[in-house]
């Protein structure tokens, strides 16, 4: 797989630059390094600002990068708009400008311009992708790096339309100068066209096209294959892979607790994965509700979760493959997904859990977590849309025979699970453990950051913590590691997001409590495998 480095501090850029590769064997790498990416010159001119941008940011990258600048492609994209009535052959308006522009134009105040001008509301978008080349292709060329263009043209709107951002899409949002944009043959602005039209007149659809076209040229780049094999492994007593699902507060995350901790099984939590895909396209702080988006996500993409759990697993080839338990699909096309796609030796089980509404809200009302609803009418509506999403389809396919009920003790819903699934767990260990004492082992030697970062987590409590405190509890925790400051810890958690965290803001600070995909990767597969 060929990996393109693209140096960009904007989240839904990333996205888009990963969507528009996505046919290919290429891999978008955000950038590794803490900080700004390169300083981009409050100049005009497009070929000073896109060659001072390009050397910035390779140069800021080789300062901090413990890789070979030698053998990496890197690159950036620069967006500009040029309207008609307001440019001249010497001058584009807002041309290269249009992200500064943006930020203090009012749509009135276009609007009134543009009358002004006989009301001219012609407009071209254009991407420029500058692409820098490693070294044995810049000897080949001689040249230090290629640059793509492509544009298209359209109008800009005559009413300003209140829309929110797409969920799956966020680069169709309604903070660039897409939410304004029309493009050439459509009625409405880019950001509130179907992805298949939007996709057709992606003004940085050209310019990609053609960085692609490039490296095939000079590498050989395929086609991704539809679906990757997971690493399998040698399984004597055909364990089992456990799905489990169900509706909110039945009790998914209560068995697949108690699996891990009785019989060392790995617990994926789906909505763990879920979340990740939402902060990799709006990040932490967005108007678009996780709900939301992971509807409009498993509608147009049912393996957005399923997908990320395949490589996840596929991650953990270094130790031996535990039996899984995944919590949490929603959608019946998920689960035949997953099944189509797992490449692995575990015998897929699927299983539902069931508890009646009342029961499940006092639950959420006792858990008092902060996302969690007060009210009894707003509980019903999760249900309507994860019925929405599928949960009823589920029970419906999976049946009683393998429908355990949660309305009684916590004893009575391990006894019915354990008995019913007697077969499945009987070559397992079957003895609680206590991994405290063992994760304690570990605070005497020499781990990586993430490792210590885990470590401490579990072992201080479950609780939010800001990078500070994190900070603070790995240097009280640890004994033979370098000393970590909030910068190495912010590092961490700024390069990408992870699974195995939840995130909350609270007093303007982001802080970081262990998932429960976290909380089990610790105790059956970091701790097994140290």
């Amino acid at each position: 797989m060929l990996e393109l480095f693209f140096i960009t501090s904007n989240r839904s850029k990333l996205d888009h630059a990963r969507f528009l590769c996505q046919e290919y064997d290429i891999q978008i790498s955000k950038q590794k390094q803490y900080g700004i990416g390169y300083i981009e010159p409050h100049i005009r001119n497009r070929t000073e600002l896109l060659q001072t941008s390009i050397l910035d940011a390779v140069d800021r990258l080789k300062k901090v990068s413990k890789s070979s600048i030698d053998e990496m492609f890197i690159f950036i994209e620069d967006t500009s708009v040029i309207i008609d009535a307001l440019s001249n052959p010497n001058n584009e308006f807002p041309g290269v400008d249009v992200k500064y522009w943006m930020q203090e134009t009012t749509f009135s105040k276009l609007d009134s311009q543009l009358k002004e001008n006989e009301n001219n509301r012609n407009v071209i978008v254009r991407s420029d992708v500058v692409l820098f080349l490693p070294k044995i292709l810049q000897q080949k060329l001689d040249v230090k790096y290629v640059q793509f263009t492509s544009s298209t043209s359209g109008t800009i709107v005559k009413h300003e339309i209140d829309f929110t951002t797409q969920p799956l899409y966020p680069w169709l949002n309604n903070k660039t100068f897409n939410k304004w944009f029309v493009p050439e043959g459509y009625q409405k602005p880019l950001s509130l066209l179907k992805i298949e039209d939007a996709d057709k007149m992606d003004f940085r659809r050209g310019s990609f096209n053609q960085m692609i076209e490039f490296l095939k040229g000079n590498f050989e780049i395929k086609k991704r294959p539809t679906g990757k094999s997971l690493y399998k492994q040698l399984n004597l007593f055909n364990q089992c892979l456990f799905i489990v699902c169900g509706n909110t507060c039945g009790g998914k995350t209560t068995i697949s607790e108690y699996l891990t901790k009785k019989y060392k099984i790995y617990h994926i939590e789906a909505s763990d994965f879920m979340y990740l895909s939402y902060y990799e396209k709006h990040g932490i702080s967005s108007e678009v509700k996780i709900g939301d988006f992971a509807k409009d996500a498993l509608k147009n993409n049912p393996s957005i979760v399923v997908d990320q759990i395949i490589k996840h697993l596929n991650s953990l080839k270094k130790g031996k493959l535990l039996p899984v338990i995944i919590s949490g699909f929603r959608s019946p096309e998920e689960i035949k997904n997953f099944k189509q796609k797992y490449k692995g030796d575990l015998d897929i089980q699927e299983v539902f859990i069931n508890a009646s509404t009342p029961i499940r809200f006092k639950r959420s009302l006792d858990r008092g977590r902060n996302d969690g609803v007060k009210d009894i009418l707003e509980f019903e509506k999760i249900d309507t849309q994860q019925n929405e999403m599928g949960i009823s389809i589920i029970k419906d396919e999976i049946g009683n025979q393998f429908t355990i009920s949660n309305e009684g003790s916590f004893d009575e819903y391990y006894d019915e699970f354990e008995s019913r699934f007697q077969e499945s767990l009987m070559y397992l260990p079957n003895k609680s453990s206590d991994t405290s004492n063992h994760a304690q082992s570990l605070t005497n030697k020499n781990i990586k950051l993430e490792d210590a970062i885990l470590v401490s987590m579990f072992l201080n409590k479950n609780a939010f913590l800001t990078t500070t405190q994190i900070a603070h509890l790995i240097n009280s925790t640890f004994n033979n590691i370098a000393k970590k400051e909030k910068d190495n810890v912010s590092r961490y958690f700024n390069y990408r997001y992870y699974p195995f965290y939840e995130i909350s803001i609270e007093d303007a600070k982001i802080r970081y409590k262990l998932s429960p995909t976290g909380l089990s990767y610790i105790q059956t597969i970091l701790l097994t495998q140290s």
